[in-house]
This record gives structure tokens, C-alpha cells and sequence, in this order.
């Protein structure tokens, strides 16, 4: 059993939060199901000394708790943040600061691991622990919740502190830590224009071209403003699948448009997605004719050899590069002559030579092809 505090009013969270220490372990459960939003239902939080289970249904003024995870002399630990920082940051209407993920640090002190180590996994590996994850997909928004419920709920960070000291031990001694903050950085603050969020798989990215590029982004910031804005899934507003089919056509005609869409969606969204179509032809400039399919053999090539220093380095599988940051970055150094931002300079210090001597032999052949077409 795993002592724990279940907090469902003003005075019992006033009490925890006035003895909390400025190093915490945090971790969420909601639900979403038709909606947009996550349904926010409970808030863990450890601290050295105890367990607090916030009830989010219960009416809580959320104000000193908000403060908790805004306080940059709060260390805050999770594992695997990305769903916890959205729900956080829609809970308090504000930004929230970092929060430590024991998920990304794992990967980058071990090799030969899944790209996403779970936690039940990582308590194992490290303190040889073993969780009962029967209740993982609970039914977090009835009430009340039972004995069960909230025991799973106070395990699933009773281990975070002792985990996050070993991570971070480890870390400092392979000398990654500054790596690692940096793409904590990327993970919890994105870019505008950081590919990990397209909506497209990689092999269907090698199937556009500068145009249809910038469409499928376009089409993605308009359907994520619909769904918000009537707070339902954003594949209720159009899917993935018919994301990549709009973007590659090259005409928007009823007639094309009917092939991918219903008939309510055709007539709702067609003069939206020819404005979104000539934006895409305005956006993407003298670069219309670059194909991604060209760059899929130099990816290929690129992706071989991060896989070699991957294991040289024993970090995660893919950490170094995915085929999608490897073909954005060629992209980026084509058109721009250097990385993007969201590359980062760790990434850039490790591989960035393989990416530019790759760039360059592109623009070479480039050059020698239009040549040959001159001579012609």
C-alpha cells in the first residue's frame, strides 16, 4: 500500500501545498474522448516526505497550486510530459515552467530500448519494481473513485523522485545533460515550424513537394483553430489521411475534392481550401519545384549512419534523428543555408557535418543537371 492524501477540498490542498518542498513529482489523469480539450480529473503530486491526489472535478480555487508548477525554484519531475504540459497549461490558463521527463533522459543514457520506454518498464529497470497497470485505462471521471483507483494513481509517481536522482546522477557523469535540456526545450516549447507535429507519415512527407508542404501545414493550424473553437477531436473537423489527399492534389475542383471529402465537407470547406491552396503557392516561393522525393535516397543514407552513431553513442534509437527532422534539416540547409533552430545545436555538433557535405552534394547535382540541359 502507498500512503497518500486524497484532496477534494480548498483547506486539505492549502495544507499540502504549504508543505511542499521545491522538488516534485507530478502526473496526470484525464479524460477525452469527443472532445478537443482533455476532461482534467486528477492531479499527483509527490514530494520527498508525502503524496497528494488532487480531485480536478471538485471546485478548487487552483491559484497557489498554478504558482507551484510556474516557480522557477521548483524542480518538477513526470514521465513522458507532452500530454501532462497541454493539460497544465489549459488548467491554469497559463505557461507553466519545465517539468523533467525520466522518459526522455532514459533515452539518453540507454541503447536498444523502444523509442518510448514506459514507466511500469523504467521502475523495473531501474529499481526492480514491479507496477500492477491493470487499471491504466480507468475510468477516471466517475465518482466516487475507488480504493483501487487511487492507489494506481499514487504508485504511478510514488517512484519519480528516486528514479529522476539516478537519471540525473547519470546524465552529468556522460556529460548529455546539456543535450538533454535542449530537447526537453524542444519538447515542451516547439517551434512554429518543428515538423514533428505534421500530421503526415514519413513516408507519405517523401511524397510532396514545397507546395503541398506548406498546404499540409496550413490545413493543420486551420483544423486545429476548428477544433478548439467547437471543442471536438480534430479528426471529427477532416483526418489525417484526407490532410495528405487534399495537399497533393493539384487542382481543387469539386469533382477532386468530392473524392476525399463528404459531401457536408465539400460544400463547408471548399473556398476555404483553395484560399489555403493559393496561400500554399505564395508561401512556398522559388521553391515550388523541389520534390522530397528527391531527398528520400540522401534521408535513407543519413538515417543508416545515425543508426552506427546512435550505437557508438548507446543512446535511444532515433534520438539523434528521425527520417522526418533528417529531411527537413536537408530541406532547411537547401533553402537556407542552415539548420533550423529546432535541429538543435547538439544534433548539429554530432551530425551536422554528414547533413551539410549531403546538402551540398544536392545542389551540386543540381547545378551539374541544369548544365547539362544548357549544353543541350
Amino acid at each position: 500500500m502507498t500512503d497518500y492524501l486524497y484532496i477534494d477540498n480548498q483547506r486539505d490542498l492549502t495544507r499540502f501545498l504549504n508543505q511542499c518542498s521545491d522538488l516534485i513529482a507530478v502526473d496526470t489523469e484525464f479524460t477525452r474522448k469527443n472532445t478537443y480539450r482533455m476532461i482534467p480529473e486528477l492531479l499527483q503530486i509527490a514530494t520527498p516526505r508525502q503524496i497528494g491526489i488532487v480531485d480536478l472535478r471538485t471546485n478548487l480555487t487552483l491559484s497557489n497550486l498554478a504558482m507551484l508548477f510556474q516557480s522557477k525554484e521548483v524542480v518538477r519531475v513526470a514521465h513522458s510530459v507532452s500530454q501532462d504540459v497541454e493539460l497544465l497549461v489549459d488548467l491554469f490558463h497559463s505557461p507553466i515552467g519545465d517539468i523533467q521527463d525520466t522518459q526522455l533522459a532514459d533515452r539518453f543514457i540507454r541503447s536498444n530500448e523502444p523509442q518510448m520506454i514506459g514507466y511500469s518498464q523504467l521502475v523495473r529497470t531501474y529499481l526492480d519494481v514491479e507496477l500492477d497497470k491493470s487499471l491504466q485505462r480507468s475510468n477516471w471521471s466517475q465518482r466516487p473513485l475507488d480504493s483501487a483507483q487511487l492507489e494506481y494513481a499514487a504508485n504511478d509517481i510514488a517512484h519519480l523522485l528516486r528514479i529522476w536522482k539516478l537519471l540525473n546522477q547519470k546524465l552529468l557523469e556522460t556529460n548529455r545533460m546539456n543535450w538533454y535540456l535542449e530537447e526537453l526545450r524542444r519538447l515542451q516549447h516547439p517551434s512554429s515550424h518543428d515538423p514533428s507535429g505534421l500530421p503526415v507519415v514519413v513516408r507519405d512527407l517523401f511524397k510532396l513537394n514545397e507546395v503541398s508542404y506548406q498546404f499540409v501545414r496550413d490545413l493543420e493550424k486551420w483544423r486545429n483553430v476548428q477544433a478548439e473553437k467547437r471543442d471536438i477531436p480534430k479528426g471529427w473537423v477532416i483526418s489525417n489521411k484526407q490532410i495528405f489527399q487534399i495537399a497533393t492534389l493539384s487542382r481543387l475542383s469539386d469533382s477532386a475534392l468530392s473524392e476525399i471529402l463528404t459531401e457536408k465537407q465539400t460544400h463547408r470547406y471548399r473556398s476555404i481550401f483553395r484560399r489555403l491552396h493559393s496561400q500554399a503557392f505564395t508561401q512556398a516561393g522559388g521553391h515550388g519545384a523541389l520534390n522530397f522525393w528527391h531527398l528520400k535516397p540522401v534521408v535513407m543514407d543519413l538515417s543508416a549512419k545515425c543508426l552506427v552513431m546512435t550505437k557508438e553513442l548507446s543512446i535511444s534509437e532515433n534520438l539523434l534523428a528521425t527520417q522526418r527532422d533528417l529531411l527537413f534539416g536537408i530541406r532547411a540547409i537547401v533553402h537556407h543555408g542552415n539548420l533550423p533552430s529546432w535541429f538543435g545545436k547538439w544534433r548539429e555538433q554530432l551530425f551536422g557535418e554528414e547533413l551539410y557535405g549531403a546538402a551540398k552534394s544536392l545542389k551540386l547535382g543540381k547545378s551539374r543537371t541544369r548544365h547539362k540541359r544548357n549544353k543541350r
